[in-house]
């Protein structure tokens, strides 16, 4: 519990982008939703402006704003989609914050169907 994976201590101490790489595996989990309107209309507005800029740049991109719990979410997609890898940000939590909230990109790497790569 305190220790986890090799990979998970990887992903919690390492200062550059780490790349959890694995064969698909089976996973399935149900989202919750809640949420205010106010913030999902300001995340569809921000969603369709960075859909807008990498379809200028030449780059298929579809926007989609859920309210969800993010981890879930993700690892249905990717399964659902068939993806080859998932490319997820880590915001810098302490280990302390981590441990008591449970960080999203450790949470989807450590149960993706797929590769996935933390910056």
């Amino acid at each position: 519990m305190f220790l986890g994976s090799v990979s998970q201590n990887v992903l919690n101490h390492a200062s550059c982008s780490v790349r959890d790489a694995r064969t698909r595996e089976r996973f399935a989990f149900r989202d919750q939703t809640e949420g205010e309107e106010n913030v999902l209309s300001a995340a569809r507005r921000n969603a369709d402006s960075i859909v807008e800029r990498l379809q200028k740049a030449g780059i298929s991109a579809n926007a989609m704003v859920e309210v969800t719990d993010p981890k879930r979410f993700l690892i249905e997609e990717a399964r659902r989609w068939k993806v080859d890898g998932i490319f997820i940000g880590a915001k810098g939590h302490s280990r302390l914050e981590r441990f008591l909230l449970g960080g999203v990109s450790a949470a989807v790497a450590a149960r993706a169907c797929c590769t996935v790569e933390v910056v």
